[in-house]
């Protein structure tokens, strides 16, 4: 496998994909049942509900929701676990295998252009579930109404077969597919991996490093490990700990700075080299309620914490081998002398900088 050829295509479609999987599915091509095959809609959504089950039993909590989405050309990304959200059933599972079904095709065709019923579909994913149908309806070598409509009864029949060839439907086309098959190769590596390990080290806390033109950055270490998930854990900053320069953030101006990532930024870049890696993504971010631990270290409450997915290869390798052991934050801030410590600050434990 081309691990860089995977990063450099999901780098440039991730974003697409994204935008693509909020209501209308991406457009794909399946075999093709009898065009003479009767339609059942009900029939066809409990087969497809057995098909993308785990133990085939059709029950919400085994399914796996992206297969299942396959059958359909629209669901509701807000609520993607609940079987009212898909709409336009057009595949049935024949012989194991899922087939586009000619009549379901036709009968999601007219209700899209009014013909037949309606569907509670957002104008803006329209364009999408068209094209996916479009797709369909080129397999049976059959033009969609709205294209019908378009070019009217003396071009229509030079239509057949060709309703791809508008350029932004096509590059869309070619843009998903590259970004799913990407997609597919990145997961099959993670799939191969098993086991969470956890790296630990008692003494090893957020350290806290300023300037005197007021910048500042901050070494965290990671506090875990998932190697299935490819998910690290650790501490973004420490509340009210005092570090190696005799500073110390508060509960409330920790909670002001994360506020302020995830609305504003949400990315990483590596080593500080100021170049956004898409394939890190943040995957959970918050404060501490209360003290607890986390693989087996001490965490306190008003601690920011966060966990990042890495899918990128080098830079997961990077992670397992021990070279990359944390999180570092960088920014501004004023410090304000005090003349005693706080009730609650402790002062760092550790007698040298990790």
């Amino acid at each position: 496998m081309n691990e860089r050829a995977i990063r450099a295509a999901c780098q440039s479609l991730l974003a697409l994909l994204d935008e693509v999987s909020k209501g209308a599915v991406a457009s794909h091509e399946t075999p093709m049942a009898p065009e003479d095959r009767a339609w059942d809609g009900d029939a066809a959504r409990q087969r497809l509900a057995a098909w993308a089950s785990s133990d085939g039993s059709g029950d919400k909590d085994t399914i796996d929701w992206p297969k299942y989405r396959t059958g359909f050309a629209w669901f509701d990304s807000e609520a993607p676990d609940l079987f009212g959200s898909y709409k336009l059933p057009h595949h049935d599972i024949i012989d194991g295998e899922l087939m586009v079904v000619w009549t379901g095709v036709a009968g999601a065709g007219a209700v899209c252009q009014g013909a037949r019923g309606g569907a509670d579909i957002p104008d803006a994913d329209m364009d999408g579930v068209k094209a996916h149908l479009a797709r369909h309806y080129a397999q049976f070598d059959k033009v969609p109404p709205w294209e019908q409509e378009k070019a009217g009864p003396q071009s229509a029949v030079g239509k057949v077969g060709r309703v791809l060839s508008a350029k932004n439907e096509q590059a869309l086309h070619s843009a998903v597919d590259a970004a799913e098959a990407a997609i597919a190769q990145v997961r099959s590596v993670l799939d191969q991996l098993g086991g969470a390990t956890e790296k630990r080290d008692p003494e090893m806390r957020p350290v806290l490093k300023t300037e005197p033109d007021g910048a500042w950055s901050v070494f965290a270490p990671i506090l875990k490990v998932n190697s299935e998930r490819r998910v690290v854990t650790g501490h973004v900053l420490a509340a009210n700990t005092v570090d190696y320069q005799n500073d110390f953030i508060t509960p409330d101006e920790i909670w002001k700075a994360m506020e302020k990532y995830m609305i504003a930024f949400q990315q990483l870049d590596v080593m500080h080299n100021e170049v956004i890696n898409p394939l890190l993504r943040p995957v959970e971010c918050y404060q501490a309620p209360v003290d607890f631990e986390l693989g087996g270290h001490p965490i306190g409450a008003g601690d920011w914490l966060m966990s990042v997915k890495v899918m990128d290869e080098e830079v997961w390798a990077q992670v397992e081998s021990g070279e990359l052991r944390g999180y570092s934050i960088m920014g501004r801030g004023l410090r304000i002398p005090v003349e005693n410590l706080p009730a609650g600050v402790e002062v760092l434990a550790c007698a040298t900088p990790p």
